[in-house]
């Protein structure tokens, strides 16, 4: 056999064997199997994005075209199974805290002798296991759920089962999960009839097919299957389990896309569709759910770099815009944050680029002060015309532009009259009223799908029908018109 055969062979025993690895271990061996297949002595990380080593690969100084592609071919192949018995690791993990936590303690074997027997046999199974921690889950726990927790025990997974938040779980490790002494010496013990039947109730959970069952995913938006490792997933920000150890990839609770899916999506986010709060990412694709798929799993599915600008761009835009008094400078759009109100601190001071102007009427600030250094109206520095003109400008600009509570500006063209905000938030187009939903409209209320023109048209010709009382600005109108 050949020794790409052997370490084929090799691969597919680990993988069969993997419930017994923690992840980090289990995935160093595969690399290293990967590395025995090469000659390569040392482990490398692989970017899991990219699927790149950390440092080129030579020999004698080059490398032939067939054999780096074959060796791609291979990695990705074992990135692909590391995800997924990653995953099925996870699934295993999920399946085992619902049995458990289904038990009941009424359930719990009660009979003196049938406990020492259960003991005996979770002793044997589970060597590594401390005894007074098996005796407490006797105690609490009907035969299988106790299988379950040494199970999970012994494979080092008990963080996990203490971050499940169940009271008799809780309770239980208070007791030292294992031996001081180490494993103990194995002993033979036959089970005794009545505990058969347990017994195969947790060999169906633990020896499932979890891998097969995780392998492939259908998309959210075409609802083809894909491979686990083609696709990413949302989850909650604020979910417990996704801070401690979400990657986008294993875990399978959350809405799943493929990455053919996920690109549209970006480059429709790119422009004007919705993102999730904040600028962490895009939103999930199920309406109802509040879950966000973060940035940083869909950029490296991204190949047009004109994408990916523009998403970055518009992402960095909303995550500032919550942010309340950011203004920019007008000659480098250096931004920042000033807290003080205009009235209070009429100056914007550049630390960029140094330049000072004021904050109102934007006007250089050295045309801004008199000669003793006292600072002017806007009115005094502009001519009266410039002045007068800009205040109409805004004044009418006001009249058809609508903006949210998030700072996004925007005129319908077409559509009914319940604005949603990419920010999600959602308006009146009509009297401009915050938050509200269908109830908003009505008889003798709102019309859903009025035309907003006439009423815009007939705000601004108000607006210019006061303006044209002033002589000053009878220039601008006839510009304007």
């Amino acid at each position: 056999m050949a020794l790409h055969d052997d370490i084929d062979f090799e691969l597919e025993m680990a993988l069969a064997a993997n419930q017994d690895d923690d992840e980090e271990a289990f995935i160093l061996r595969q690399i290293e199997l990967i590395n025995a297949m090469e000659g390569r002595n040392q482990p490398e990380t692989i970017n899991r994005n990219t699927n790149e080593h950390n440092r080129p690969l030579v020999d004698n100084g080059q490398r032939n075209t067939s054999t780096s592609r074959s060796l791609n071919a291979r990695e990705k192949r074992l990135q692909e199974n590391i995800e997924v018995t990653l995953a099925a690791q996870r699934k295993l993990f999920d399946e085992s805290i619902r049995a458990i936590k289904s038990s009941k303690t009424s359930q719990a074997v009660k009979d003196k002798m049938r406990k020492s027997q259960l003991l005996d046999v979770l002793k044997q199974k589970f060597s590594s296991v401390n005894e007074e921690f098996l005796e407490a889950a006797i105690s609490w726990f009907p035969p299988v759920a106790c299988f379950l927790i040494a199970n999970l025990v012994e494979i080092g997974m008990e963080q996990n089962l203490m971050a499940s938040n169940e009271s008799r779980l809780l309770t239980l490790f208070e007791y030292p999960t294992h031996s001081e002494r180490g494993p103990r010496v194995e002993t033979n013990c036959e089970m005794p009839e009545w505990m058969v039947e347990e017994w195969h109730k947790y060999i169906d959970i633990v020896k499932k097919d979890y891998a097969t069952e995780v392998s492939q995913f259908e998309c959210q938006v075409c609802f083809d299957t894909h491979h686990i490792a083609n696709g990413v997933y949302c989850a909650s920000l604020y979910e417990e389990q996704f801070i401690n150890d979400f990657d986008g990839i294993t875990r399978d609770d959350g809405h799943r896309v493929c990455a053919d899916c996920l690109r549209e999506m970006a480059k429709a986010a790119s422009d004007d569709a919705a993102i999730a709060k904040g600028g962490v990412g895009l939103k999930c694709v199920d309406p109802d759910c509040s879950g966000v798929i973060l940035y940083a799993h869909v950029s490296p599915y991204l190949h047009d770099e004109e994408v990916r600008s523009r998403l970055h761009k518009r992402l960095q835009q909303e995550a500032i815009v919550v942010l309340q008094g950011l203004e920019s400078c007008k000659k480098c759009q250096y931004t920042m944050q000033i807290e003080i109100p205009k009235e209070e601190l009429q100056t914007f001071q550049c630390p960029e680029c140094q330049a000072e102007f004021c904050r109102t009427c934007k006007i250089d600030w050295k045309d801004h002060v008199n000669n003793s250094g006292q600072a002017k109206r806007c009115e005094d520095v502009m001519s009266p015309e410039d002045y007068k003109r800009i205040k109409l400008e805004e004044q009418l600009t006001n009249a058809v532009l609508r903006q949210c509570e998030c700072g996004a500006s925007f005129i319908k063209t077409e559509g009914c009259n319940k604005m949603t905000c990419r920010c999600g938030k959602k308006m009146c187009y009509l009297c401009r009223q915050k938050n509200i939903d269908y109830n908003h409209f009505g008889e003798g209320r709102c019309n859903l799908w009025e035309n907003p023109a006439l009423g815009d048209l007939n705000a601004t010709e108000n607006i210019l029908q006061e303006a044209r009382r002033d002589q000053a600005l009878h220039n601008v109108i006839e510009k304007l018109q």
